[in-house]
């Protein structure tokens, strides 16, 4: 069957296929399997490149999003039946609380509860400062760099280095409420569920970091260690001023606000 024709099948047909796929090579389903649980722009693309890198492992994208499949009877199976295809002895994917709350209709802390009752590893991935999150986001959709690779044109050119954005204070305080409740939600999803907590800031900014990162990370989802690689390479100011094209009319309504302890640390990375 080729992915065309799979592709215009009815929904609960192509869903079927799925769970059919799982019954029939159920024996094929990878020992070790992870989830990547987490927001948008907190380094959840680098962290599957890392963890790509190990020749023991393959991490799907997010195949829980409303692009893949929408209100899947059961998402579990669902997923379960697409990694029977994995060639790898470790396999996961990434998948946001949207994705389950909105895209599924289902509930995130049962389906996680589901998941990791059924042997799934998760790994809770986010980012502590708010306004450097929401800036990311902002930035990222005004600009259209998301990410970028080593040897690549725009790294060579310099072109998101130049880049810097003029922001209003709505659209800044939207953003980072919006990643504020999002959290909230996630944590109270995670409740009673076994994770691991992997932190932007504290895990993925720095190849330091992620060199002794991803040691526990392997050691948590159950591989050997070996020395992570990426080739995405930040390129991003450090600063925020050098972001920001309004920055300084922003800092005193930020200082005044709720969010006001996220402008002390201007030593982090994007």
């Amino acid at each position: 069957m080729t992915l065309a024709v799979y592709r215009k099948m009815p929904h609960r047909v192509r869903e079927a296929a799925v769970y059919s796929l799982l019954a029939a090579r159920r024996g094929k389903l990878p020992a070790n399997r992870f989830m990547i649980f987490g927001q948008g722009r907190t380094g959840s693309t680098l962290l599957v490149d890392l963890l790509n890198s190990h020749p023991d492992v393959f991490t799907y994208g997010e195949i829980l999003q409303r692009y893949v499949v929408t209100d899947v009877l059961r998402p579990r199976w669902w997923v379960e039946g697409l990694c029977t295809l994995s060639k790898k002895p470790t396999v996961g994917f990434k998948v946001k609380y949207g994705q389950i709350a909105v895209a599924q209709h289902k509930d995130p802390a049962r389906t996680l509860e589901d998941f990791a009752h059924h042997g799934w590893k998760i790994i809770y991935l986010k980012r502590r400062n708010l306004l450097r999150h929401a800036v990311s986001d902002l930035r990222a959709e005004k600009t259209g760099h998301f990410h970028t690779v080593k040897g690549s044109d725009l790294l060579r050119q310099g072109g998101e280095k130049r880049a810097t954005v003029r922001l209003d204070w709505d659209e800044l305080v939207t953003a980072m409420r919006h990643r504020r409740d999002t959290a909230e939600l996630e944590r109270s999803a995670l409740a009673n569920v076994p994770h691991m907590i992997v932190e932007y800031e504290t895990d993925l900014s720095n190849a330091e970091q992620q060199k002794r990162s991803m040691l526990a990370v392997f050691d948590f989802i159950g591989v050997p260690p070996v020395e992570a690689r990426t080739d995405f390479q930040k390129v991003t100011a450090r600063s925020l001023g050098q972001q920001i094209e309004n920055f300084d009319e922003l800092v005193p309504t930020i200082k005044s606000s709720p969010f006001a302890e996220f402008l002390d640390d201007e030593t982090e990375t994007h």
